[in-house]
């Protein structure tokens, strides 16, 4: 019989995979007996689920990158305590700030095709984080 930390992981694991299937249709929950990463068929991420109380991000993105594919980026995706289903997407991600460059690169070079996926993305509903409330500029 699994506890209830076990279980929360396998449900926060299947939440994930649900959530990203608007991005990879066949993106699927691994078996916790399977190695590797934690959602298969995400292409170019390998994604490592934490659903914990302890925070180690440096040990939980070592792990994701012994289990990312070759030319799969690793990133960590973190359930807070008191994030539920209903605040998924405002849970945290992580990844080598190096990986993160890359594809921020990748996206602004596409130029005209960026236009036109951030106009889909804003369409969908998507909103980006009010630059104006920073006080760090």
């Amino acid at each position: 019989m699994a506890t209830a930390r076990v279980s929360r992981g396998r449900q926060t694991e299947q939440l994930v995979a649900d959530y990203v299937r608007r991005i990879w249709p066949n993106a699927q929950r691994v078996a916790a007996s399977l190695p590797g990463a934690d959602i298969l068929n995400t292409p170019p991420f390998a994604f490592e689920v934490k659903a914990r109380r302890a925070f180690n991000p440096k040990e939980w993105l070592k792990q994701a990158k012994k289990n990312a594919k070759p030319g799969h980026a690793p990133v960590v995706i973190m359930r807070p305590d008191g994030m539920g289903e209903a605040s998924i997407g405002e849970w945290p991600i992580f990844m080598a700030f190096e990986d993160y460059m890359m594809y921020v690169e990748y996206i602004v070079l596409m130029g005209e095709q960026r236009n036109e996926w951030m106009d889909r993305a804003i369409e969908a509903g998507w909103q980006p984080a009010e630059l104006s409330d920073r006080t760090d500029s």
